[in-house]
């Protein structure tokens, strides 16, 4: 029984299509000609122009950047990538200061037929792209236009733009790295040269020259001398015991055992004299104290030194940025005028047209039948009623009438 409906309805569905062809035909072929009319007489074609940039790597083996990363450890995290570039080179072209030179450059307010510069900088904006390639080592700059040279010279003045803007963006951000590296490496050299002071004084003042090799060698001159004491002590206990008290022998003995004795102790406390500045070995008792000292001073030189190794290149590096005028883009392709049009993709569209036209034209030849429907059953419906009324009023008529006869 389903079958039997379902043809019923697949042969109804024919004979609408059969019934109603001429419409399907009409408006199929109506629209086809006016996509056709609009695509090859009307609507404008585009074309389009690409280049491709990549940034110099002369610019980033010599910027500052490069010069912290080589620096510091690990490369420096990351910093001055190539990717980053890019990403910079997107943001200048996407500017208002960059369309606005290009738009002023082609008189573009009057070819796009727009009153304001901002609606022409936005139409401008809508006719450019500009991407990452894939491999995002290289940047994208692609024109469209109604001509092809303009289109080529559009896309190749982007980047003579783009150039210009990122060497003055550059020569800016130099001169302000050069200012702060320069106030900072005078500070830097005074701060050296007042370490170096201190610590020269503080030499002078105690004796310190080289305080570990000075150290080592007083151990050994005190462990001498501590060896010499106890031979000495040794020889007068000999001596008191094979020759007499008063012996001159044991007077000069003890004599040199006082001497060394003295001297130990100057190695150990220090001399108690006004010559004690210009002794050569420092006092054991004063060594860790003196060590200190000595540690930070020359750890105070050793900083500025090394602040001094890392601020002189990038100083340095900052006045040659500062001055430089040559290129900061290397162009990998220039654009050049295109032989066919891009867009709008004339076959293609029109084909679109024609399957949607088809579709939409079947739809409305069963919307016409199902209106048509409707009418036939409003007006079988309003015949039934007035059958109806008619018949009641003949029977109402043939009622009274026999009523009256009988009567």
């Amino acid at each position: 029984m389903y079958n039997d409906i379902k043809e019923v309805n697949l042969i109804e569905y024919a004979y609408v299509l059969i019934k109603r062809r001429k419409i399907i035909f009409w408006f199929t072929g109506i629209i086809i000609l006016i996509s056709f009319i609009l695509m090859f007489f009307i609507l404008p074609r585009w074309y389009k122009s690409k280049t491709v940039i990549i940034p110099p790597k002369q610019k980033a083996q010599f910027s500052i950047s490069s010069v912290l990363r080589n620096m510091v450890p690990f490369g420096g995290f990351g910093v001055g990538r190539g990717s980053d570039e890019l990403y910079n080179y997107i943001a200048i072209i996407n500017s208002r200061t960059c369309l606005e030179d290009v738009v002023d450059r082609f008189d573009l307010k009057r070819r796009y037929k727009e009153k304001d510069v901002t609606d022409a900088i936005k139409e401008l904006q809508a006719n450019i792209t500009v991407d990452l390639s894939t491999d995002e080592v290289a940047l994208e700059i692609i024109a469209y236009d109604t001509d092809s040279l303009m289109a080529a010279n559009i896309a190749n003045y982007l980047v003579e733009v783009l150039n210009k803007i990122y060497l003055n963006l550059m020569v800016q951000e130099a001169k302000s790295n050069r200012e702060f590296l320069e106030q900072r490496y005078n500070q830097n050299l005074t701060d050296l040269k007042k370490a170096e002071e201190n610590l020269r004084d503080f030499q002078k003042r105690f004796a310190v020259y080289a305080l570990p090799e000075q150290i080592k060698a007083a151990v050994q001159a005190a462990a001498e001398i501590k060896s010499r004491v106890i031979a000495k002590e040794i020889e007068i206990g000999i001596l008191r015991k094979t020759v007499a008290e008063d012996d001159p022998s044991v007077y000069q003995t003890k004599l040199e055992l006082l001497e060394l004795n003295k001297k130990l102790g100057e190695l150990k406390y220090g001399n108690t004299s006004k010559q004690e500045d210009h002794e050569v070995f420092s006092p054991f008792q004063k060594t860790p104290e003196l060590g200190m000292q000595y540690i930070r001073h020359f750890r105070d030189v050793e900083i500025q030194q090394k602040l001094a190794e890392i601020l002189f290149p990038l100083y340095e590096q900052a006045k040659i940025e500062e001055h430089r005028d040559t290129p900061t883009i290397l162009i990998l392709d220039k654009a050049v005028p295109a032989h066919k049009p891009a867009k709008p993709r004339r076959v293609l569209i029109i084909l679109l047209v024609a399957i949607s036209s088809f579709i939409i034209s079947i739809f409305l030849v069963f919307f016409i039948d199902f209106l048509f429907r409707v009418n036939v059953d409003l007006r079988e419906n309003q015949n039934n009623k007035l059958n109806y009324i008619a018949s009641q009023l003949e029977w109402r008529r043939f009622f009274f009438l026999d009523k009256k006869l009988k009567n």
